[in-house]
């Protein structure tokens, strides 16, 4: 007989989040010597140049598409619900294949593929992605045409877990929201926060292309910026210091964590032993970071709401246990 198997995959309920939008990173990358790139937020989250790209000062960081790219700090996605990231890119002619602008995820040791990341590219589509494990999970916003060659684009996109919206940004003009239906996952709950494998100009699926292109200005902010605040994060001239519409932006920010975060950091604190191999009935937690929890299972002839384990006889069950909490 073979074991039961439960995945547990905790969601973010439904919430309403106001709190103003801080931002977490800012790479202008605007060095003309050196390994550093500079964050300018206040953060202190540093990035790294890797393999020697050109660094053109205002023009941005060229980078090579063989080898050469951008590493991010660790960890970026810990505890964020929703976000927008945004960055400028100026893709060469030699560009081929698939690729990332950026990425900020996972990437599985044993095959080399992507487990667990949010992403941007252009090819063969202006698209972005998130997604809780690899390329068949992702949840995208998919255009029709690739990225115009030698000329800067502002690439933006917003996550809002909450709402299970995704939002794409062309030079700060809005140009759809997804075009699938898979679930989007909090960022937050992506290898529970735990990202090492963030680059810009470089793809958490190893077998993928480098960039062949510049970059410069790269934000994360740890909520959705509105329509005007994101068309003012592509005016020319734009100082980070300045206060984006509504008060958020320039390192600034509503005080204390948004609520949607407190709860992605209530659920991604769950853990249940044996997660993959159910032998017995399981302790559910009803409770985590001071926020009451509510579960559901895909399969309550297999596992309850409450735990029970029914075990079926000669074959292998994948049981999906959601986490719902509200504040």
């Amino acid at each position: 007989m073979h074991a039961t198997r439960s995945t547990l995959i905790a969601v973010v309920a439904s919430l309403a989040t106001t709190a103003q939008a801080k931002l977490l990173i800012y790479l202008p990358l605007n060095e003309t010597s050196g390994t550093r790139a500079t964050d300018y937020s206040g953060s202190n989250l540093h990035g790294t140049y890797v393999n020697g790209p050109q660094l053109q000062g205002s023009n941005g960081a060229r980078l090579d598409g063989n080898n050469d790219y951008i590493q991010l700090p660790n960890n970026l996605l810990r505890n964020l619900g929703s976000l927008t990231a945004s960055i400028e890119v100026n893709i060469r002619e030699e560009q081929t294949g698939l690729y990332f602008i950026f990425g900020i995820g996972s990437t599985a040791s044993s095959s080399g593929a992507g487990n667990g990341y949010i992403l941007a590219t252009g090819d063969p589509e202006y698209r972005v992605a998130v997604s809780p494990s690899n390329w068949e999970s992702e949840a995208e916003v998919r255009t029709t045409s690739a990225l115009p060659r030698n000329q800067w684009k502002t690439v933006t996109f917003t996550v809002q877990t909450a709402a299970q919206l995704l939002g794409l940004y062309d030079d700060g003009v809005y140009i759809g929201g997804q075009t699938n239906t898979a679930a989007i996952t909090a960022p937050g709950l992506i290898t529970r926060g735990n990202t090492a494998n963030n680059y810009i100009g470089r793809s958490v699926y190893t077998q993928d292309k480098y960039l062949a292109g510049s970059v410069r200005n790269f934000r994360l902010y740890d909520n959705a910026l509105s329509a005007p605040e994101i068309a003012k994060l592509h005016r020319p001239g734009f100082q980070q210091d300045e206060p984006l519409p509504g008060g958020g932006g320039g390192g600034g920010g509503g005080g204390g964590d948004a609520p949607e975060d407190r709860i992605v950091a209530a659920l991604g604190s769950i853990d249940i032993p044996n997660i993959d191999n159910i032998r017995g009935n399981i302790n559910l937690p009803v409770a985590s970071g001071g926020l009451a929890i509510r579960w559901e299972s895909s399969d309550t002839n297999v596992i309850t709401a409450n735990g029970q384990v029914t075990r079926p006889v000669g074959r292998d069950v994948v049981v999906i246990l959601t986490a719902k909490t509200y504040k």
